[in-house]
């Protein structure tokens, strides 16, 4: 649903009271731009400073 992004040009939150992800835009999205989040950063935000998420895993990102 969502490809990786470093910086996103989505952020997330968790909603607790019904343990739900919430999905907001971090800019201006273009239609037909794909829509992007950071898997390295807990609690959503947009930009890390290294890829560890994909290193972790052993995946060289393309």
């Amino acid at each position: 649903m969502y490809n990786h992004g470093n910086p996103a040009n989505v952020r997330y939150s968790a909603k607790e009271s019904d343990l739900s992800l919430v999905f907001s835009a971090a800019r201006q999205i273009e239609v037909g731009e794909e829509l992007t989040v950071n898997y390295n950063e807990s609690y959503g935000d947009i930009h890390s400073s290294e890829d560890i998420w994909f290193q972790g895993r052993g995946i060289t990102p393309i």
